[in-house]
């Protein structure tokens, strides 16, 4: 991934590099990201972009940790 991103980017690298039992519960992910955040291996933008993946409602854009 790159030095930022969105949720809807972590699926699209799960799809194309075929990852299996990815998650069957999209809204696992937000949990997995908010935990990465609290432990500092990510952080929010405080930025938001329309989703592709769902209907174009804004999804967060998160960055790496320092």
């Amino acid at each position: 991934l790159h030095e930022s991103f969105t949720a809807d980017d972590i699926w699209i690298e799960a799809e194309q590099r075929q990852i299996k039992g990815f998650s069957s519960d999209p809204r696992a992910l937000g949990g997995l990201l908010k935990r990465m955040a609290k432990e500092g291996l990510i952080h929010a933008t405080g930025c938001w972009k329309p989703s592709t993946r769902r209907h174009a409602a804004p999804i967060m854009v998160w960055q790496r940790g320092t």
